[in-house]
């Protein structure tokens, strides 16, 4: 009698949760310990950013990483963070976008400073921070506040009123963080529900054009040292 032939599974390097995978996983998490961070203050945010409620032990360079990324999504950018946490050549990829190199990433980080009056973490939980390969991964909830101006005018003397417009989005996503030997950002690609990036035909050229027109508009000058 023969042996049925042997099937060997081999695991993917880099697993990326499904969105009804990792909504699974967050909440499942109350019961597995791993655990969700919730931020009701800005306080709490910082206590929660530097990692001493997570079950996954992270790289005290990734913590900085993490510090710094925050600081960002919180809508507080700064040359001094660019310049420490990123590589001048880094990519930079969202759903909307594709940013390439330091004029694209920082004119897009600032101009969404200049877009969202708040910017708040409601969840954050480490998912993975390992050497080889150099890589951070983390599953956020952010609530975005937006004001919108609208200007009408009124009657025949050219009176201008303004109606503001609050818009408030909850985005969650995982982001996937790769350094270099310097310990500096090479690319960061942030899935919004999980999902992979567009790649039908046309999405890459639009996002890509995206990022190109955000940084004519920005202009930003300095280059990353």
């Amino acid at each position: 009698m023969s042996l049925p032939p042997l099937v060997t599974h081999h695991t993917p390097l880099i697993s990326i949760p499904s969105p009804v995978l990792d909504h699974s996983l967050a909440c499942a998490s109350h019961y597995s310990g791993a655990q969700v961070v919730s931020h009701s203050s800005e306080a709490s945010q910082r206590l929660g950013i530097a990692g001493r409620e997570s079950t996954i032990d992270i790289k005290l360079v990734h913590q900085r990483i993490l510090d710094d990324l925050h600081e960002l999504y919180c809508c507080r950018p700064s040359y001094e963070i660019l310049d420490r946490s990123w590589s001048h050549d880094a990519v930079f990829e969202l759903p909307l976008c594709r940013c390439r190199g330091y004029k694209e990433y920082a004119a897009l980080w600032f101009a969404l400073s200049k877009m969202m009056s708040r910017s708040e973490t409601l969840a954050l939980r480490i998912m993975s921070s390992t050497d080889v390969p150099n890589r951070l991964i983390f599953h956020q909830i952010r609530k975005y506040t937006s004001h919108l101006f609208k200007f009408t005018k009124v009657g025949l003397c050219k009176l201008f009123v303004v109606f503001v417009t609050i818009r408030v989005k909850v985005i969650d996503s995982i982001v996937v963080v790769e350094l270099d030997k310097d310990e500096k950002i090479i690319r960061l690609v942030d899935q919004w529900n999980g999902a992979e990036l567009p790649r039908r035909f046309g999405a890459r050229w639009f996002r890509t054009a995206n990022a190109k027109a955000v940084s004519w508009f920005m202009q930003i000058q300095r280059n990353a040292g």
